[in-house]
C-alpha cells in the first residue's frame, strides 16, 4: 500500500502581514515566506505557494474564506487563534515565522499519524 504524502504548512497572520512556513513530504526542510493579506498580490502569492499539494493550517482570519475558495475546505484546517496560537504562544512559540513552523509541524504530524 503506498503511503500519500502530505505536504504540511502553517500561516500565522499579524497585524497586515503573513508569515508561511512549507514543510516536505517528510516534515523537513522548512521553507518560509512573508507576505500582505491586504493586497491581492500578497493573497495571490499565499496561494500559489500552497498549490497544488499542501494542507495548511490557519487562525480564523479574513484569509480563511480564500484559502477555502482557491484550495478547496478539506485542505484548510482552521483554528481559533484564542484555543490555540495564543496556548502555543503562552507556552514560548514566538508569533511569525517560528508559529507558522509550528503549526505546520503539528498539522504534519496529526495528517501522518491519519495515514498511518
Amino acid at each position: 500500500m503506498k503511503r500519500m504524502q502530505t505536504y504540511a504548512a502553517g500561516v500565522d497572520v499579524i497585524g497586515d502581514r503573513y508569515h508561511v512556513c512549507l514543510l516536505d513530504a517528510q516534515g523537513k526542510h522548512p521553507r518560509i515566506y512573508h507576505g500582505r493579506v491586504d493586497t491581492v498580490h500578497g493573497q495571490n502569492k499565499l496561494v500559489t505557494y500552497l498549490n497544488p499539494e499542501y494542507v495548511v493550517v490557519v487562525a480564523y482570519t479574513d484569509l480563511v474564506s480564500l484559502l477555502v475558495r482557491a484550495l478547496g475546505e478539506e485542505r484548510v484546517f482552521i483554528k481559533d487563534e484564542r484555543q490555540e496560537y495564543t496556548v502555543w504562544e503562552r507556552a514560548g512559540i514566538k508569533r511569525g515565522d517560528a508559529m507558522a513552523r509550528f503549526a505546520a509541524r503539528i498539522l504534519y504530524e496529526d495528517c501522518s499519524s491519519l495515514e498511518s
